[in-house]
């Protein structure tokens, strides 16, 4: 279905801000909302609605969220050793999907056709100036997913793809298929992490996405 190849797109979208926020240690959460959509989609809305909260400590972050669609999901990252890791129950099978990440961007792989801009503009989002970038990405079937991020200089961020965002992303609007979602900063918090977050919990058994295709009777 188009509209789960859509949801899947926006929550790899999310995922890869949130992991790049190497240089603050704490928690952050936002909050998923759909703010237009086709009247055949809008049953589906609360499938897309959601919130994340997330954990950051130096190169390790963790990302937790619960959407009908996929129950609960956490992502843990780890860019000491290159990888990111899946963690999700479906009908019972907890698997805890394992996948590099590309060093030279700083970030899972993004689109290499991502055009990105600054437009000057700024905001208030929980009391800090944000200022605005928006980008844009051509899909293989040539439709266009557009995103407005506004980002916060007063909070330290790491992401050598992005190297204007000299702050952490606080908002994000996304266009796509005819939906727009909001992603929206609620809540954060700078305090000590545990490393006890950044470890994969009991009962997950470690898989490639390769190996996900195959039991699925995916192509290779």
């Amino acid at each position: 279905m188009k509209s789960i190849r859509f949801i899947a797109c926006i929550c790899l979208l999310i995922a890869q801000f949130q992991l790049s926020a190497q240089s603050f240690e704490g928690k952050t959460v936002m909050k998923t909302e759909v703010v237009d959509a086709p009247a055949e989609m809008q049953s589906m809305k609360a499938m897309m609605e959601t919130t994340m909260t997330t954990w950051t400590k130096g190169n390790k972050s963790r990302m937790e969220t619960t959407t009908p669609f996929t129950g609960q999901m956490i992502t843990i990252t780890d860019y000491d050793k290159n990888e990111s890791v899946t963690c999700m129950d479906m009908m019972g099978q907890k698997k805890a999907i394992v996948s590099s990440i590309d060093q030279a961007t700083g970030a899972p792989a993004m689109p290499a056709n991502l055009e990105y801009k600054e437009t000057g503009n700024t905001k208030q989002i929980l009391g800090r100036t944000c200022h605005e970038g928006v980008g844009t990405v051509k899909t293989n079937d040539s439709k266009t997913i557009t995103m407005s991020v506004w980002y916060c200089k007063d909070i330290p961020y790491k992401n050598a793809q992005y190297p204007s965002f000299s702050g952490m992303p606080m908002e994000y609007t996304i266009l796509a298929q005819g939906i727009t979602m909001k992603v929206s900063t609620i809540e954060i918090e700078e305090m000590k992490v545990s490393d006890d977050k950044f470890v994969v919990p009991a009962g997950y058994v470690r898989t490639t996405q390769e190996e996900m295709k195959k039991a699925m009777g995916g192509s290779k």
